[in-house]
């Protein structure tokens, strides 16, 4: 999934599931390109070449037979295909694991995952198709598609398909989840009505919690790729396949700050993971990461939108900690006895969740601990799905898990955690008298032990109306997806507990305003200043022309200020304003071609001069200025900038990461310190729209809005000016004195980034 060797795109559907181009609004449904992905389309391929990055709808139609994409079909056959078809509608996302989520490498660093290699499609807000679970992913490297679509009402469907061949849809077999009870953990015997408060000092009071014994899940049959004690080893495949060239160390946190991101609170989670997952997944890291992510990804489809919260997956990392647990409270008592009170992880960390793949039959979790160091601990066992084969078994793994999450977030369970009780369903043997409709019970409920897993439906139970104070559950209404069945009696009550239990959390979980530009007053002068004794130079701005040995912008002058020019307008060849010698990238990286000049992302200029007015050499600072088209209001949008001592050959330092205040025309400016070279320099700006923010990983990142532009300059080191000095006096032959320079052997010490 983060691998290019495990290049992926999951499809995720729970709520409707028409893709739509989410501009910041709140109902998510302006789209901007609607892509119908036919039964003989390579799904791949469309994703490739019109979804980068979250831009695009996909409605995709699965045939019921399979043949080649190849294939001669005459009209009539495939207008049979047509209304046999099985569609559904999907959409891009976030995902839950990031380039900023961290794991261990073989000599136990922590390092960053770096710039993800695929995307995810996730469900719009509109009711389309209300109540359809579906969990797809795309291997953009083989081109197999494997997934689990589930629509209201209706049986699961298995999606499929191979390189070169159609969409494929077959019907699952029915799901049938085991019976499983709850119980109140033996070292917190307290009534669990209570409510629980938390003290501002952070001692912590009424700490309860209870084994959730209803995790099994139907055993498969599953490839065993790598021994357990091979594990350390495949690190080495992860590392080759991020993008750049190294992994980064483990830094400070990066919040979402994103005004439009959709939501107002972002939990970080710590989820630690057995043997036994891995070996459900292949045998393999790469896909227990990947199914890991689609797992929390998917349970972002409710949190976000019924509880106002994303979860953002801080660390992941496969442990045998957990191998030998009997029960789910065997792996409770070792995640608290290894990371409670003083020993948290991380401060950056505000949840701790363990996932198993071992058959214990059970969840279980602390009520109300977001933030809490001593008791925000989770445990979800019998996690028995596989990222391999995608079946129905996946969607049960996803409600498993949002489920005991949903213990942390405040919520106990619906038979007994509120008053009056949101649904009668409480053990096998204790189910109501009547039958109980389809669809018509919530997550945190046990109504699957009273006539099956059809009876839950993926939803806590209800959402915020759009107006009125959110703390108010009048200003809330039961979710659309239960209907007026008599099962739930005012399910909201579930998010709207969760929502008030996030909401005091604080600094904690709260995402701060995203960062607008800020300005010190300038102080008055306490007297007039001194004129300078000498008047800085000047140099005429040189405007570059494109030189074709370096495959770019070059001014040749020794001068103090670069432009260049109308070289850069445009991108690619893309509509209304081709770039000229596109790429201009001076190493062949190429831009996208997708969109429209001025309304998707472009680079139009870019210009460097020193803030000293001397000519460019070593140790000078160098303001860089960037002018862009930005896409939309601009919060999606990025600008990477590299510098490279050697333009003929070059290898891309890092500057900074930028954005642009607003949407339309922008100028962006960084500075940097020019470093000691005696080549033609180059400075590389990379300006690319993400879903997500990830940070810059790639000097060459691709997509389809990408424009990879750059300019050179000649420096006094490269013209061989240099000038000696802090060197010793020395008289020539002829009596003329001479400054030699010193010759240490020593580089002036590189500033990356001054910002």
């Amino acid at each position: 999934m983060i691998f290019q060797n495990l290049s992926i795109a999951i499809v995720l559907a729970t709520t409707y599931l028409t893709i739509v181009n989410a501009q910041g609004d709140s109902d998510n449904t302006i789209a901007s390109i609607v892509r119908t992905v036919k039964p003989w389309d390579d799904i791949a391929s469309a994703i490739d070449s019109d979804a980068v990055d979250a831009k695009a709808t996909f409605t995709i139609s699965a045939s019921h037979m399979d043949f080649g994409q190849d294939a001669i079909l005459s009209p009539d056959v495939e207008a049979s295909i047509d209304e046999s078809t099985f569609s559904f509608d999907v959409n891009v996302a976030a995902p839950a694991v990031t380039a900023d989520t961290l794991i261990r490498d073989e000599e136990g660093n922590l390092v960053r995952m770096g710039e993800l290699a695929y995307s995810l499609l996730v469900p719009s807000s509109t009711d389309r198709e209300s109540g359809t679970m579906a969990l797809i992913s795309v291997d953009h490297k083989t081109g197999e598609t494997n997934g689990i679509v589930q629509k209201k009402g209706s049986k699961a469907m298995h999606i499929h398909q191979s390189k070169g061949r159609s969409i494929v849809a077959e019907e699952e077999a029915e799901f049938v989840p085991p019976a499983w009870a709850c119980t109140v953990a033996e070292e917190h015997e307290e009534d669990p009505l209570r409510h629980r408060h938390l003290e501002e000092d952070g001692h912590d009071h009424d700490h309860d919690h209870h084994d959730h014994n209803h995790h099994h899940h139907h055993e498969h049959d599953h490839d065993h790729g790598l021994d357990g004690n091979d594990l350390p080893g495949s690190f080495e495949n992860l590392r080759k396949s991020l993008r750049g060239a190294d992994v980064s160390k483990i830094g400070k946190r990066r919040q979402l700050q994103d005004a439009n991101v959709g939501y107002s609170y972002q939990v970080d989670v710590y989820i630690e993971f057995d043997q036994k997952l891995v070996d459900n997944n292949g045998g393999t890291l790469e896909k227990a990461y990947a199914y890991i992510n689609s797992l929390v990804t998917m349970a972002n489809q409710i949190y976000e939108y019924e509880v106002d919260t994303h979860l953002h997956v801080f660390q992941m990392e496969q442990t045998g900690r957990y191998n030998n647990i009997k029960s789910a409270s065997d792996g409770l008592k070792i995640v608290r006895d290894t990371w409670g009170g003083n020993k948290w992880s991380n401060p950056n960390v505000d949840l701790h969740h363990v996932l198993s793949g071992k058959d214990l039959g059970g969840g279980i979790a602390y009520v109300g601990v977001l933030c809490n160091k001593n008791y925000g601990f989770g445990v979800s066992t019998s996690i028995k799905g596989s990222y391999t084969t995608m079946s129905a078994g996946v969607t049960w793994d996803a409600m498993v898990f949002t489920h005991e999450i949903g213990h942390n977030f405040n919520s106990g369970h619906t038979f007994n955690g509120y008053s009056p009780a949101v649904d009668p369903c409480m053990y096998e043997s204790e189910c109501p008298d009547y039958t109980l409709e389809d669809d018509s019970a919530t997550l945190m409920s046990y109504c699957h032990m009273c006539g099956g897993f059809r009876k839950v439906e993926y939803t806590f139970g209800g959402e915020y109306k759009g107006s009125g104070n959110k703390s108010q559950l009048s200003n809330w209404k039961r979710s659309n997806k239960l209907g007026n069945t008599k099962t739930s009696t005012d399910p909201q009550r579930v998010p709207h507990k969760m929502l008030q239990h996030v909401s005091t959390r604080g600094n904690c979980v709260a995402l701060p305003p995203p960062a607008g530009p800020t300005s010190e007053p300038t102080p008055a002068p306490t007297k007039a200043p001194s004129p300078p004794t000498t008047p800085p130079p000047t140099f005429e701005p040189e405007v570059a022309e494109y030189d074709e040995d370096l495959g770019g912008p070059k001014c040749s002058s020794l001068t103090s200020h670069c432009k260049s020019g109308n070289l850069l307008e445009g991108r690619g060849t893309f509509s209304g304003k081709p770039e000229s010698n596109t790429p201009n990238s001076m190493d062949g990286c190429v831009d996208g071609n997708g969109g429209a000049y001025e309304d998707d992302e472009s680079i139009e200029a870019i210009e460097l001069k020193t803030l000293s007015g001397n000519r460019f050499q070593a140790g000078e600072e160098v303001q860089i200025s960037v002018k862009v088209y930005a896409w939309g209001n601009g919060a999606k949008d990025h600008l990477d900038l590299w510098y490279a001592e050697d333009a003929s050959d070059p290898e891309w330092e890092f500057i900074a990461t930028k954005q642009p205040s607003g949407g339309g025309l922008n100028t962006i400016t960084a500075t940097y310190e020019l470093p000691d070279s005696k080549k033609v320099q180059a400075v590389r700006g990379i300006f690319r729209y993400s879903q997500s923010g990830a940070a810059a990983s790639s000097a060459c990142p691709g997509g389809s809005w990408t424009d990879v532009d750059a300019i050179s300059i000649v420096t006094v080191e490269s013209e061989g000016l240099e000038e000696p000095s802090d060197g010793e006096t020395t008289v020539d032959g002829e009596g003329n004195t001479e400054k030699k320079k010193r010759r240490d052997g020593k580089k002036r010490k590189k500033k990356k980034n001054k910002d």
